[in-house]
């Protein structure tokens, strides 16, 4: 089962052309405050191991 708060579902390029706003828009509310908590939501990546270019 995906848990939205902890597993990504889209990049931030993916997620900016999905809702037709340009990326530094989106780069901008994942690094904006409002009223003390963040814009938008991020989760990191985890890489998988059996990708090329992981450990």
């Amino acid at each position: 089962m995906v848990d939205r708060f902890q597993d990504g579902l889209l990049t931030p390029t993916e997620t900016a052309s999905h809702l037709e706003i340009p990326q530094s828009t989106l780069t901008s509310w994942l690094k904006g405050r409002a009223a003390g908590a963040p814009l938008v939501h991020q989760v990191e990546p985890v890489r998988n191991r059996n990708q090329p270019g992981s450990a």
